[in-house]
């Protein structure tokens, strides 16, 4: 059983099929924000018989984040193409997912959600243990570490010191931080510089680069999944569906292969979020 945690909050009734990047307006100069604070979702200590959760309520998520459901794997369209299949041991020729099942975890949706759920499954692969949902401090507290430490590494000032460092991607592929910096900056039309001091906002958007450069702090791979919809039978009446979980990406693949990989799912291309609570 492996454990998939839901980047944003979006409602179990209808699941759309998700996109790895965020599309930006056309007309956007910075990075996309949550549309509420941290208060919100975080309300006083995060009391568990105070505070409602923070995402959707839905009878098919339990208290602690939980969907009810669990759902088979499957490997992604790119991995099809010789150039783009990774190797190692995560390679699809070496990955029996016949009797594999991911059990899917919401976090919280305020816009740390990407850290939320890089903190959640570290402290799962490595401790063993589940981050309480219903007392969210000390969650908060390890998302903000994170997204100090990756935008610490993307930092274009520090890479001038250390003679333009590269990063690992997927693969055999790697990239100096600044080119990776640039290339995602140049969506919302600022500056390498104005990219990172935005990341460095509480309830900014993670992406790519962040996923990146937290599997290469880590030195741990960081698989990223879609829940999506695929055929799975055809009558004459009906195309009978069902969920899988399916491959998007595997940041860190082969290079840190040592360690077990952590997996998260990437964020919808609409910048919707749930009405107050």
């Amino acid at each position: 059983m492996f454990l998939l945690l839901l980047l944003p909050t979006i409602p179990t009734t209808h699941v759309s099929s998700l996109a790895w990047a965020t599309t930006p307006n056309s007309n956007s100069n910075s990075v996309p924000r949550s549309n509420y604070p941290p208060s919100h979702v975080f309300k006083s200590n995060g009391d568990a018989f105070g505070d409602p959760p923070p995402w959707n309520p839905s009878s098919s998520i339990s208290p602690d984040g939980f969907l009810s459901s669990t759902y088979p794997a499957n490997f992604g369209a790119w991995e099809s193409t010789p150039s783009t299949t990774i190797t190692g041991k995560y390679d699809k020729c070496r990955i029996n997912w016949s009797n594999t099942e991911f059990r899917v975890r919401q976090v919280p949706g305020d816009g740390n959600c990407l850290f939320h759920a890089v903190a959640c499954t570290l402290e799962y692969v490595v401790n063993a243990t589940h981050s309480d949902m219903r007392s969210r401090v000390e969650l908060r507290r390890r998302s903000s570490l994170l997204r100090f430490d990756a935008c610490e590494l993307l930092s274009l000032e520090k890479q001038r010191k250390k003679l333009r460092r590269k990063v690992f991607l997927q693969g055999e592929d790697s990239l100096p931080v600044e080119e990776l910096v640039s290339a995602a900056a140049q969506q919302y039309n600022i500056s390498g510089e104005e990219y990172v001091s935005s990341m460095r906002e509480d309830s900014t958007w993670g992406g790519g680069p962040e996923i990146v450069a937290l599997c290469n702090i880590l030195e741990r791979p960081i698989h990223v999944y879609e829940l999506a919809s695929e055929a799975n039978s055809i009558t004459t009446k009906k195309v009978e569906l069902e969920f899988v979980c399916r491959r998007m990406a595997c940041f860190g693949s082969p290079k840190f292969d040592k360690k077990e990989p952590l997996f998260t799912k990437p964020k919808p291309k609409t910048k919707t979020f749930p009405s107050p609570l």
